[in-house]
């Protein structure tokens, strides 16, 4: 479980709410699609739960909550098995307050992987890679400043 909001501690008023979410993006998926309608499935009305609750809604479930966390697992895997095309010794994204980038690499302070996460339903339009390029411009140019917390959320 990771908590998402409300202040904590003794000052936290009883009514207050406290917002968290379950951390593993599978288990998300399985307790919003699997677990409430385990019984259809196990029926045989796998393909009536897909057409009516997981394929309506998939697409954006996965933008909003899973698809970065996954990709940078994915990195992470990569670095282990040494298949990544760089060294790096951080992975997280990138923000300078006015543009973000959804997984930066870092190694001695320096970007050395950039990349974009985007899980749509249509092909990613060309604004969104003209776009690339310069985010990724920015933030190999920020150098070592990049290694700071509020720059690299890893």
């Amino acid at each position: 479980m990771q908590r998402l909001g409300g202040s904590g501690g003794a000052a936290q008023v009883r009514s207050q709410r406290v917002l968290y979410r379950i951390s593993d993006p599978y288990l998300r998926f399985w307790f919003r699609y699997v677990a409430p309608f385990q019984s259809l499935i196990q029926l045989g009305k796998a393909e009536q739960v897909w057409q009516q609750e997981i394929a309506p809604s998939l697409d954006e479930f996965v933008a909003r909550t899973s698809w970065q966390e996954v990709c940078l697992a994915h990195l992470w895997g990569l670095r282990a098995a040494d298949r990544l095309p760089a060294d790096v010794a951080q992975l997280g994204r990138w923000w300078d307050g006015h543009d973000e980038i959804d997984l930066v690499g870092l190694w001695k302070g320096y970007a050395t992987v950039v990349g974009e996460c985007k899980w749509r339903a249509s092909p990613v339009g060309i604004d969104a890679l003209a776009a690339g390029p310069r985010r990724a411009r920015k933030c190999v140019s920020s150098g070592p400043s990049a290694r700071s917390s509020r720059s690299l959320g890893c």
